[in-house]
């Protein structure tokens, strides 16, 4: 009698995930292509900002290809990540990934708009402009799409 329950209980854990998923992938190509910093916040010390800044000044654009994440100065590369996406969380949870640096972040995705807050270290922030961060190494940005 209990194998014939984990058969249905099973099928919809698959459904459940596979549909995170398919979101999580729908999310990445809906951040496909080149993106205008129009407001950016950054806090903190040391290495944490390196790959979002460059002479003290912010990154002013990114690029998604794929499941990378680039952020740029001009013409210049500050930065390569692979994006891990997590849409189903509130709010949804994204990870850059970069050799062995990893930031945490919470990030929204509305039309042309893609607002991001990351932190370096085990806690996510809690709120997409990074002022609730205290002293804590963060950096929020709101993307806007490049036409």
């Amino acid at each position: 009698m209990k194998a014939v329950l984990y058969g249905p209980v099973l099928a919809c854990v698959i459904a459940a995930s596979t549909a995170a998923a398919d979101k999580a992938a729908d999310d990445l190509a809906a951040l496909k292509g080149d993106w205008k910093v129009a407001d950016a916040l950054q806090a903190g010390t040391g290495d944490f900002l390196k790959p979002f800044s460059k002479g003290g000044k912010a990154a002013d654009a990114a690029r998604v290809e794929g499941d990378k994440l680039l952020f740029l100065q001009g013409k210049d590369q500050l930065s390569e990540f692979q994006v891990k996406l997590d849409p189903s969380k509130s709010p949804p949870t994204i990870d850059l990934v970069s050799g062995k640096d990893t930031y945490l972040g919470i990030y929204e995705l509305k039309g042309d708009t893609f607002r991001v807050c990351l932190v370096k270290g085990k806690k996510r922030p809690t709120d997409l402009t990074g002022k609730k961060e205290g002293t804590k190494s963060v950096v929020a940005f709101t993307l806007t799409r490049s036409k």
